[in-house]
């Protein structure tokens, strides 16, 4: 590892890091799961959703000689540090990569030190999403002190063939208006209640949607029944459904259907041709919804966690 070089990455690599990409996305055994792109296109996208410079945050490794034979990169919410040089122990960057163009020159240890190093200098935990398929890596990082977390399924959805949901009987889904909608308190307080959100539930949803993500909901019996949280990745042709909660006694009446029709219909009207959402794998019932409105598991994956 000592001959080994850390400078940031060049338009020049660009093309070595897309056949990286395109074949860990054909291939799961070999790579991570988030995130998962096919193109670099897809992958500085990723960094722009998080207000990142991607020519600053993705790093390459140089053998000796020169070469390049490995890339890596971090992902973080800036507001979360205040600066680029402030350092937050209670915060999390995850992990992009690791990826190596040249295995022969260095190993997946090698790249994960880097990475290590300089993650551990600024936050307090690293995360990294590894494919159940990938044992390799997998054993790899157990055997760093990494933590092994909750297994998740990704699945994705593909416009093409598929018929526009429409309403059709279901519930009518109305959107968000903006960040002081009065509605906004109550779908704040669901989502938190479901997927453990901390105290500033408002504040959290406000953030989404200053980001670009939209939010859409079902209301009766005076009350927030069901809601999703969805976008469309700039830059790219697809979306993700990033939340959908439905209320306990409101449930079994085809209110998360309604919802999951209703982002289809938004996104594919965005123009994505495919949409990504991840889930735990004990929500089977969610995943039922998710199947019979035309999603299709991809890959399964567990999130890993390194503590500084």
């Amino acid at each position: 590892m000592h001959s080994l070089k850390l400078r940031p990455i060049r338009s020049a690599d660009l093309p070595l890091l897309e056949a990286r990409l395109q074949r860990e996305f054909d291939n799961p055994d070999s790579g991570t799961a988030y995130p998962r792109c096919k193109t670099t296109g897809e992958l500085i996208a990723e960094f722009k959703l998080y207000g990142l410079d991607w020519r600053r945050e993705l790093r390459i490794l140089e053998a000796a000689d020169g070469r390049p034979v490995a890339a890596f990169g971090l992902l973080y919410s800036p507001e979360d540090l205040g600066s680029r040089t402030m350092i937050n122990r209670s915060e999390a960057a995850v992990a992009v990569g690791p990826y190596r163009f040249d295995e022969a020159a260095v190993a997946t240890e090698d790249v994960l030190a880097f990475m290590e190093r300089l993650a551990g200098r600024r936050f307090g935990f690293l995360r990294l999403c590894v494919s159940a398929a990938n044992l390799d890596l997998r054993e790899i990082v157990l055997n760093r002190g990494w933590v092994e977390g909750r297994e998740n399924q990704e699945m994705g959805w593909v416009a093409e063939g598929q018929p526009k949901a429409g309403g059709r009987g279901a519930w009518t889904v109305q959107r968000l208006t903006g960040r002081d909608d009065p509605r906004l308190p109550q779908l704040a307080t669901l989502l938190a209640d479901h997927f453990q959100w901390d105290d500033d539930c408002a504040g959290r949803l406000r953030e989404y949607l200053a980001e670009g993500y939209h939010a859409g909901y079902v209301h009766g019996d005076n009350a927030v029944l069901g809601a999703a949280v969805w976008l469309k990745v700039a830059d790219t042709d697809f979306g993700r459904l990033e939340y959908l909660a439905v209320a306990p006694e409101a449930r079994r009446r085809q209110i998360g259907t309604s919802l999951v029709r209703a982002t289809l219909d938004d996104l594919r009207s965005a123009g994505c041709s495919a949409v990504f959402l991840s889930m735990d794998t004990s929500a089977t019932a969610a995943r039922a919804v998710y199947v019979t409105q035309g999603f299709v598991p991809t890959l399964r994956y567990s999130t890993f966690e390194l503590s500084f």
